[in-house]
């Protein structure tokens, strides 16, 4: 797990701290295994988190959608669902449409979202869903990517390994099993990146720090701006008490846009870890911060708010990110970072270790 103490936005790249960080295939394991494996994983890939974040995406393109068709609209958002169990409960409520403009809405919504259903609730309220082969379309390819993306942090790790999903319905499709044939001399850290999601978020701050989520709420009576999220952070040093923000649900930029990691050093020898964004995303960080100088952007890891400070000037394509302890953390992040983001949480089911 990554902790981030602090970060200084300057000039042309943006500088963290941290203390710590802490080929498919789908028959039998003994094809690609000639070795009893030293460990064996059970991962449950979270699915709900990708499709949530499939929603959040469709709110921010509908919402922008409907200022572009001149419909008026009340309110876009989704609920939460928060387990495997619940997943298929996602939906997206759109409130205030006139009842003039329905047949505009079917017609944008079939046009921009052809996989999703639009139900209505009231003369101007509707419920937009997926549809069942989007649906489960969307929670296939959440368990191939996030298979996809393990194999390749082992393949950088240079263990011998082999991959596979579960067969068959039910929770088990949502399963990947992971087998370990050698070059397992430190488990818990294998563990460790296999498991962490690396979830990189930069994002506008529109309020907090507040001391609960609660604070927030009735500071908003109840019902937060559009387009906004709470995200909790990392208390500070040596504070037990919680931090909270208000931030904008669409960030500026997200782990997708990093081309490069690595580990090196710094000016005083310390070990850290380097990236840089991409050419668009360089292009689009820097306009967006040479027109927000003096506001705040939050860096969420993993749906933390590691810190939020203040733009000081232009930021355009590269950034470290500095205070690991040794070589070894500072690569563990820059393997996670340039495999790319699990595209949801997983958990551990099962280990298994020694000869079987």
């Amino acid at each position: 797990m990554v902790v981030i103490v602090a970060v200084v936005l300057l000039g042309a790249g943006v500088f963290l701290s941290l203390s710590g960080l802490g080929g498919k295939m789908f028959g039998p394991l003994n094809s690609r295994l000639r070795l009893t494996p030293k460990m064996q994983l059970v991962l449950q890939v979270q699915v709900q988190d990708a499709v949530n974040e499939e929603a959040d995406r469709v709110v921010g393109s509908l919402q922008e959608d409907l200022r572009r068709a001149q419909i008026p609209y009340t309110s876009v958002d989704r609920n939460d669902p928060a387990s495997i169990e619940q997943v298929d409960t996602i939906r997206i409520g759109l409130k205030g449409i006139p009842a003039a403009r329905q047949n505009d809405l079917r017609g944008l919504i079939s046009q921009r979202f052809p996989g999703w259903v639009l139900t209505p609730v009231s003369l101007t309220d509707y419920g937009l869903t997926p549809g069942a082969a989007e649906l489960a379309a969307l929670k296939r390819e959440t368990v191939e990517r996030t298979l996809a993306r393990v194999e390749e942090r082992l393949r950088d790790l240079g263990v011998a390994e082999s991959a596979f999903r579960r067969s068959g319905g039910g929770p088990g499709a949502f399963e990947i099993v992971v087998q370990i044939s050698s070059g397992v001399d430190d488990p818990a850290r294998l563990k460790q990146i296999v498991t962490t999601r690396a979830h990189l978020e930069i994002a506008p701050v529109k309020d907090g720090p507040f001391h609960s989520r609660e604070e927030a709420l009735a500071k908003y009576g109840g019902v937060l701006p559009l387009e906004t999220r709470l995200t909790k952070g990392v208390p500070l040093r040596g504070e037990a008490s919680e931090t909270w923000y208000l931030l904008s649900r669409t960030p500026v930029i997200t782990g997708n846009d990093l081309r490069k990691t690595s580990a090196s050093r710094d000016e005083m020898g310390r070990w850290e870890t380097d990236f840089t964004l991409n050419k668009v995303a360089a292009q689009r960080f820097g306009r967006y911060t040479e027109s927000n100088i003096g506001n705040r952007l939050a860096i969420v890891l993993d749906e933390l708010v590691r810190t939020a400070p203040t733009i000081q000037s232009r930021i355009e394509d590269s950034g470290r990110i500095n205070g690991a302890v040794n070589r070894e953390e500072a690569s563990d992040l820059a393997l996670v970072l340039r495999s790319g983001s699990l595209p949801s949480r997983v958990f551990i089911l099962e280990e298994r270790t020694g000869s079987k």
